[in-house]
């Protein structure tokens, strides 16, 4: 191996190593920076089309679904006489790997699609003067303050390698509105009205329907 090789490999390994610790201080710090801003400036969030069906999880269902394919095409295309009968574990191995790609690839683009249902042309807007969430829906605005929650309902698969979850926002007004966890904003409703109750509810498949 030459030392352009070996730099080569020593800067791959490293960057493995060290770049999950690097996005993790990197998202910690801009979580910092957004919940200082969000109680001093007004902000407003709106999720892309980009944004979403850019994101790490639905790009990883995508690649899942490909791989999956891949491999079942290539597995196909080889005749049971290449391998000898001692060989059946083969197989069976290769199906099981298929099977859990393509399982979870309908996982995450199932309920990707189906949340993006309630997550486009959402608009959160917040006004720190008068501690005030606007949320703009394509079929209604809602003017929130604290007092106004009565309630918040988390839906959730618990599972932190393919989180998803959605929440439903019991109004004491007898109105309900449902947010996912993938509309861009969300989550600085919580920080912003720390004290309303919340019941999490865990649900394998979270569907929102």
């Amino acid at each position: 191996m030459t030392n352009g090789e070996t730099l080569f490999v020593v800067a791959f390994t490293m960057v493995l190593l060290l770049g999950p610790f690097a996005l993790m201080i990197y998202f910690l710090l801009k979580h910092s920076k957004e919940t200082n801003s969000i109680f001093s400036t007004p902000r407003t969030f709106q999720t892309s089309v980009f944004d979403y069906f850019f994101s790490l999880d639905i790009i990883f269902g995508a690649y899942l679904a490909v791989m999956g394919t891949l491999i079942f095409s290539s597995l196909i295309r080889t005749t049971i006489s290449a391998f000898t009968v001692h060989h059946w574990w083969v197989y069976v191995t290769f199906f099981t790997v298929i099977g859990i790609m393509i399982g979870g690839s309908f996982y995450i683009l199932y309920l990707s699609f189906n949340y993006w249902k309630h997550t486009r042309n959402v608009i959160l807007s917040f006004e720190p003067e008068t501690k005030t969430i606007f949320i703009q829906t394509p079929s209604k605005e809602y003017i929130i303050r604290e007092h106004d929650i009565k309630k918040v309902e988390v839906f959730t698969n618990d599972n932190y390698k393919m989180p998803f979850c959605y929440y439903r926002l019991n109004f004491t007004s007898g109105e309900e509105l449902i947010l996912t966890s993938k509309t861009k904003g969300v989550l600085w409703i919580f920080e912003y009205f720390n004290k309303i109750p919340r019941e999490e509810i865990i649900k394998r498949f979270p569907i929102i329907r």
